[in-house]
């Protein structure tokens, strides 16, 4: 019983990267191949680094949602980034998927999953907010209705919003 409960709580404490975590070093791949690198993306401010999967029912829903949040905050450089964890074969599917939504973005892909378990990633959706120096200054694993007003307030902070 006890190797278990120290089993469980080593699992739980890797859910996702600590705060205070660079993240400005990561690379993934988009759709075609081309690399992509976390610094690039955070030129233009701070990033919503979104971990999916389209057989995830809750990535689906918290994806809208992110979505939304990003675009209430696009005019200050703000932009969602979603990584499909979804193996190459089903890349198709990934596109599908944000064509039928009408998405402007697209999904970047983590298909060895490197980069995700670098930062932690052991459940989906996993989603983190990197600054613009590329700290990670959160992150939450799951999705239910209403998890978007936590992210919101944390990117109020970065933005240097939280007293409006």
């Amino acid at each position: 019983m006890l190797r278990f409960v120290v089993i469980l709580l080593l699992v739980a404490g890797s859910a996702s990267a600590e705060e205070g975590v660079f993240a400005n070093e990561l690379t993934f791949e988009d759709l075609d191949g081309n690399k992509v690198a976390v610094a690039t993306l955070l030129e233009t401010g701070p990033v919503i680094l979104d971990f999916w999967a389209t057989w995830c029912g809750p990535c689906k829903l918290a994806m809208p949602a992110w979505a939304e949040l990003a675009g209430q905050y696009a005019e200050q450089g703000v932009r969602l980034v979603p990584v499909s964890w979804d193996h190459p074969r089903m890349y198709e599917r990934i596109t599908d998927w944000f064509e039928q939504r009408e998405f402007e973005f697209s999904s970047l892909v983590d298909a060895d999953k490197q980069a995700g378990r670098a930062l932690g990633v052991v459940s989906l959706p996993t989603t983190f907010l990197i600054a613009p120096d590329g700290k990670i200054v959160f992150s939450h694993v799951g999705y239910a209705q209403g998890d978007e007003r936590l992210l919101e307030s944390e990117l109020r902070k970065v933005l240097g919003l939280e007293d409006e």
